[in-house]
């Protein structure tokens, strides 16, 4: 799965990196970063699923913690629509499939 996560820089831009998802669920994410946000901060997310891989799905959401040492940074969606529920439920139900022999 690609993704990608963006935050606002001093200049109001927004810098975009790739990452490795370590945990995803519908209420939020865990991923590895290359900085230590600051709880509360915004980020950016898109995802592309396996299920829809000409389609990035972009989430917003607010850092929980973040981590030195691996950089493990725990986001909380926010604004989650309903069709960002289905795909994550859709991804969550492939990949559990998939890890059975199914699918």
């Amino acid at each position: 799965m690609t993704v990608q996560y963006g935050y606002s820089l001093d200049s109001g831009e927004i810098r975009w990196d790739m990452t490795a998802i370590k945990d995803l669920n519908e209420t939020g994410i865990c991923i590895t970063t290359n900085i230590c946000f600051a709880a509360g901060e915004a980020i950016y997310l898109r995802i592309q699923f396996p299920s829809k891989p000409f389609q990035w799905l972009e989430f917003k959401g607010r850092v929980i913690e973040s981590k030195a040492g691996g950089l493990l940074t725990r986001v909380e969606f926010t604004d989650l629509s309903e069709y960002h529920k289905a795909s994550i439920q859709e991804y969550i139900k492939w990949f559990l499939s998939a890890g059975k022999g199914g699918g």
